[in-house]
């Protein structure tokens, strides 16, 4: 059975909300109001007491935390609709996502709320300044986490109207599969990057930003979604623990709007924050990076488009 959540507005970013979740099980710890689109947000700090082995760049052993920089969290969106049917949206500060681990968590979600697993979507921001997902203690937390920030969403749940846009960015992210004068291709993990000066990047980045604006009595939601490796803290250690620019990018977004955020990583593969070829405009670090990256959110708030959330359907495709 293959299932969707769909706004069936012709906006792009939209429909990667395909294949969430479909309906049917009964949601045990909330009731909501059917004939109305509601959504709500919960979020849980995850981070770990140092010292624990960070991820991302080798082996963990060789790099035990000693400090942590910015909080790492999991952060969740309920999203019910007409009918009453209920997804479950997560984004986790981790590196990635394990089989195994997801499936655990599905199941410690499904088992305190009744949402079905097959309504909850997991996803990473990609740090490489956290633990591994598969490491007991962070595993644990991320367990708690889950259910913790799955219940304050549900119990968050209001209705809403939607405002959807993308924005065009600049400078933020760059292909790092580069064409070096010889004509040879060299990349960060491959190839003699001094042979010959770098002169281009194989093809150019996609540097569209993503943005759904939730509009509530309470406080609004945005839901980011940018491609780009969050892997870069500039000149910080690599011994902190931090989310990265995705964090800095919530925190200026939630101070400016005094609303909550959830960042989504699109399909960074081969997009670095940060270029090789020294004329490319770089930011000097994960906050600046972050913050910037925010400010093209916040500069486009009032352009963005209302669709009818009353066309969100949670259901089964045949």
């Amino acid at each position: 059975m293959v299932s969707r959540l769909c706004f069936s507005c012709g906006f792009g970013f939209a429909c990667t909300w395909g294949c969430l979740g479909c309906s049917g099980g009964e949601q045990k710890t909330q009731t909501v109001q059917t004939g109305t689109f509601t959504i709500g947000y919960g979020r849980a700090n995850v981070t770990p007491e140092v010292s624990i082995g960070l991820t991302g760049y080798g082996n963990t052993a060789d790099r035990m935390s000693d400090n942590v920089l910015s909080y790492l969290y999991i952060t969740c969106l309920a999203v019910t609709d007409a009918d009453g049917n209920t997804v479950l949206l997560y984004g986790i500060d981790a590196v990635n996502n394990d089989k195994d681990v997801t499936n655990a968590m599905r199941g410690a979600v499904n088992r305190a709320t009744g949402v079905p697993r097959e309504n909850i979507m997991i996803s990473a921001t990609h740090t490489h300044s956290g633990p591994e997902i598969t490491n007991p203690v962070f595993q644990n937390l991320i367990m708690t986490g889950a259910v913790d920030a799955a219940e304050m969403a549900l119990a968050d749940r209001q209705e809403a109207t939607l405002k959807v846009g993308t924005v065009k960015t600049e400078g933020l992210n760059f292909v790092r599969h580069y064409v070096q004068e010889n004509g040879n291709v060299v990349g960060d993990n491959f190839g003699d990057k001094d042979a010959s000066p770098i002169v281009g990047h194989t093809t150019e980045a996609d540097r569209d930003m993503q943005l759904m604006h939730f509009v509530r009595e309470g406080k609004d939601i945005v839901l980011m979604n940018f491609q780009a490796h969050p892997t870069w803290t500039g000149s910080a250690s690599s011994y902190d623990i931090s989310s990265d620019f995705v964090g800095a990018c919530r925190e200026k977004m939630e101070q400016e709007l005094d609303c909550n955020v959830l960042y989504f990583t699109g399909a960074a593969g081969n997009l670095n924050a940060f270029s090789r070829i020294a004329e490319e405009k770089t930011v000097s670090g994960y906050k600046e990076h972050g913050y910037a990256l925010a400010q093209y959110a916040l500069d486009a708030m009032d352009t963005l488009t209302e669709v009818n959330t009353g066309a969100v359907k949670i259901g089964s495709l045949n």
